[in-house]
């Protein structure tokens, strides 16, 4: 059912008996979620499918088992952005070694000291919509090169300057909320509340954020891309290192086109985070980093907030800023959240969905 003989790194007994295990259950995995299991290996060198199993009702869409091929990193970037990170890897496009376009789940095993021993890989097969969604692409794009532009609709030309209006003022209305909580903070003697208005401040400078970006977008489409946006916030972050800490928070995304409520709810979520964890994964430490990623997918994109302090407090669980967040991406971006403590720090992952 496995195969270790060709693994590019080297494994103790106790890890690959964990393979072992996680393979015999690969076929009954594999008959519930209707969908094609793999174990890869990944080393420096490259990597190796270890194991493979289908759903015997469906059948498989490989021609033969996929056990002893090479992995590669440019046709399976989801395998290996999870070997590199530890990160859960969700909805990524990739190319089978038979050629055919499939979307990856991807999780981490780990094994001794917790190091990532292999890759636990979920395969769904997606080149016939690959091919239609490109049939209707051309259709778009011939229709749009035979209908009358709307740029030469000057009425659509005024709705723009109108909308950019609005995000103008929108976001100077922000910006003013977040001046005034700011002084508040500043004038209140308990530092628990202002602590409260600090974040606060944060949160609204999150929503500003997203309409400065659109002030500058000289197109009508609306759309936010994912790099500029949290780039933006980030920077607006820093301002809540702790004074006298020495914390680097880094990003790490795709350029993706959000529309603009789902890019609100990205900016709400991450600024939530990251906060959370410049309050508490610090405690007793003056230096530490955080850091985002922005993981494009074809259904739903992934985002996650990683640190390397003390690890995840359990009694912060029920807090006000991740039920923030957990409402946030239910009820906003459609996805989830898991939390993943780690032996160095936290890992918080959530979706949202691909428009």
């Amino acid at each position: 059912m496995i195969d270790l003989s060709a693994c590019p790194i080297s494994l103790d007994p106790s890890e690959r008996q964990k393979l072992e295990e996680l393979a015999r259950q690969l076929p009954l995995i594999a008959e519930l979620s209707a969908c094609e299991l793999f174990i890869d290996c990944v080393g420096d060198d490259g990597g190796v499918v270890v194991a493979h199993a289908w759903s015997n009702q469906l059948g498989s869409f490989y021609a033969a088992p996929a056990v002893g091929k090479h992995v590669s990193e440019e046709k399976e970037p989801a395998v290996f952005a999870a070997w590199r990170t530890g990160l859960v890897q969700r909805d990524l496009k990739a190319v089978t070694q038979e050629d055919r376009t499939v979307w990856q789940d991807v999780v981490p095993v780990y094994g001794s000291g917790r190091r990532c021993i292999a890759l636990l890989i979920r395969e769904k097969d997606i080149s016939e919509r690959v091919a239609r969604d490109k049939k209707y692409a051309e259709l778009a794009k011939s229709y749009a090169e035979e209908a009358p532009t709307l740029r030469d609709d000057p009425s659509r030309e005024d709705h723009a300057l109108w909308q950019r209006e609005i995000h103008h003022r929108v976001k100077n209305n922000l910006q003013t909320v977040a001046s005034i909580l700011s002084m508040q903070s500043r004038r209140c003697k308990d530092e628990t509340a202002a602590n409260i208005l600090r974040e606060n401040v944060e949160r609204v400078l999150s929503m500003a954020t997203i309409h400065d970006i659109l002030l500058k977008d000289t197109s009508s489409s609306q759309l936010v891309d994912s790099n500029e946006l949290l780039e933006n916030l980030i920077q607006n972050l820093q301002a809540m290192v702790p004074v006298g800490k020495s914390i680097a928070l880094s990003l790490e995304a795709d350029h993706v086109l959000l529309l603009q409520e789902t890019a609100s709810g990205v900016a709400m979520v991450v600024c939530e985070l990251v906060t959370n964890a410049l309050k508490h994964a610090f405690a007793g430490r003056d230096s530490g980093s955080v850091r985002v990623v922005f993981a494009r997918g074809v259904e739903h994109h992934t985002v996650s907030v990683s640190d390397d302090g003390i690890g995840f407090n359990p009694e912060h669980a029920n807090g006000f800023g991740l039920q923030i967040v957990q409402a946030t991406v239910a009820q906003k971006l459609h996805g989830c959240v898991s939390i993943v403590p780690l032996a160095c720090g936290t890992t918080v992952t959530f979706d949202c969905k691909a428009e």
